[in-house]
């Protein structure tokens, strides 16, 4: 599974995630720190991320 963790959450879980064996990115990392979970979706659909949040409220 390849994951991208959002802003609000540590970077220590990309190691975590790597550690089992995923693929997985941080959103600061990837110089998109700043953007809303929104903008971000073209890029977590194009590139087949499971985004993981902690902002459910943005999605209901």
């Amino acid at each position: 599974m390849k994951f991208l963790i959002d802003e609000c959450l540590h970077t220590s879980l990309v190691a975590v995630a790597q550690a089992h064996g995923h693929d997985c990115f941080h959103v600061n990392w990837l110089g998109l720190s700043g953007e809303t979970d929104w903008d971000l979706m073209p890029r977590i659909i194009e590139e087949d991320f499971t985004f993981v949040t902690n902002d459910a409220r943005d999605f209901r």
